[in-house]
């Protein structure tokens, strides 16, 4: 009995040691797991890992096409996250069954297409004169959003009609010739015929000003512009009319029927006193490497401006958000002061606009601490309304800096001056 003692004994010590090793693995890799911050549950992860099952649930009819596409998929994962931080499930569904129909329906067929913009225009006439409040909320927001017992049965009738579009159009994406679009010349033109033109007749200057501002306008005044610019395309012959309906749908996916508010920033107007930058001399390093071998580093050189100077060992004196010669695409400049949900346009040349959106503000971590940061999205689009990349850069006040970048490209190639994913990894120095 004594001999088998020691045996026990170290079979017990066996299995400490194994347990200590155990624990100090988890603690290992729920470091390493912090230093990927990126990674972490937060809000928006957590709506991204329970994307799938939701949209299977309330959009049975169209998560088939969906599922089918993946740059579709993650698309739509990208356009409905901040409808879910601000208000939820509900808010995020609300805003998917309003881009999804525009992105499938842009390539339905003629009748499909035809039947749905006669649908829209059927229920806008039922609206306008009883409660043109509705009328202008549903152009904004979607059908889904009118009261209960308002023009119900036009309600209906509008959404299964384009739903029958949607999932047409779903079926449709991946056939060799799907139907054709408006180009973005012949869009043009179909916008700016003269009145000695047969059809269609030009908008009224209230009208069309509705139409860009429709967060401004009456509600009559919205709704009956798009009355009118319903009745003006429909007078054109049919195909030439489904086509540029077709160009419409694709080019409403940046915001589905949520219109950016446009800030209207002076180019005088000097930049806020709690606009804060990196203390000059502060060196922040990056998990990406130059082609020297060695990891970029950002040193900071104080504001200039609403833009936040910087020397990188890559690509020498810079802004945070622009190049320095006042360019009126800086995110801060245009989204100031930063709150969720905030969103405003930007023209980036000729050729190529898009907007910025504040889409979360949440804690993230670093190897050298927890800092707040807001996921400041910038979405790229071709003028013809298609989406080519986008970038979220997570925007530090209390550092004054970008912690982080992740890129999607969705059209195209990688697009230039764009830096591959990276975060910062550490610190040092500043003058006080």
């Amino acid at each position: 009995m004594s001999g088998d003692v020691p045996a026990a004994a170290k079979r017990v010590r066996r299995r400490v040691v194994i347990a200590v090793l155990c624990c100090v693995v988890a603690v290992a890799g729920g470091i390493g797991a912090r230093l990927h911050y990126l990674e972490r549950r937060t809000p928006a992860r957590g709506y991204a890992q329970d994307f799938d099952a939701n949209i299977a649930d309330t959009q049975p009819l169209l998560w088939p096409a969906v599922k089918a596409d993946p740059v579709l998929r993650q698309l739509m994962l990208e356009r409905t996250q901040v409808a879910f931080l601000r208000g939820g499930w509900p808010a995020a569904s609300s805003v998917f069954a309003r881009i999804i129909h525009a992105r499938m329906q842009a390539f339905a067929g003629d009748d499909a297409t035809l039947a749905c913009h006669a649908a829209w225009q059927d229920l806008r006439r039922t609206l306008l004169p009883t409660n043109p409040h509705a009328c202008a909320l549903m152009e904004t927001q979607g059908p889904k959003v009118v009261p209960r017992g308002v023009a119900t049965a036009a309600i209906e009738r509008e959404i299964r009609v384009c739903t029958d579009a949607a999932v047409e159009g779903g079926e449709s994406r991946s056939l060799p010739n799907p139907p054709a679009r408006a180009t973005w010349a012949e869009h043009q033109k179909l916008e700016s015929l003269t009145p000695a033109s047969p059809r269609p007749r030009p908008l009224p200057a209230d009208e069309l000003a509705a139409l860009a501002r429709p967060q401004d306008a009456d509600d009559a005044s919205l709704c009956r512009a798009r009355i009118d610019q319903g009745d003006n395309l429909a007078a054109q012959r049919s195909d030439l009319a489904a086509r540029d309906i077709r160009f419409d749908y694709a080019s409403e996916e940046g915001t589905g029927f949520d219109p950016p508010r446009v800030a209207t920033v002076p180019a005088n107007v000097d930049p806020p006193a709690n606009l804060t930058c990196a203390p000059p001399g502060m060196v922040f390093t990056l998990s990406m490497y130059g082609g020297n071998g060695r990891p970029t580093t950002w040193t900071s050189l104080g504001r200039r401006g609403w833009d936040c100077a910087l020397r990188s060992s890559a690509s020498g004196v810079r802004g945070t958000w622009t190049n320095l010669r006042g360019e009126s695409n800086n995110a801060l400049r245009l989204l100031w002061p930063l709150m969720v949900g905030k969103s405003a346009e930007f023209l980036r040349d000729h050729d190529v606009g898009g907007n910025f959106q504040v889409g979360s503000y949440d804690r993230y971590w670093l190897p050298f601490g927890w800092v707040q940061a807001y996921a400041i999205e910038e979405d790229v689009s071709a003028w013809n309304g298609d989406l080519l990349y986008s970038v979220t850069r997570y925007w530090s006040p209390e550092l004054g800096f970008v912690i982080g970048q992740r890129t999607k490209v969705v059209r195209g190639d990688w697009p230039e001056n764009v830096a591959p994913d990276w975060q910062v990894v550490a610190k040092d120095g500043g003058a006080g």
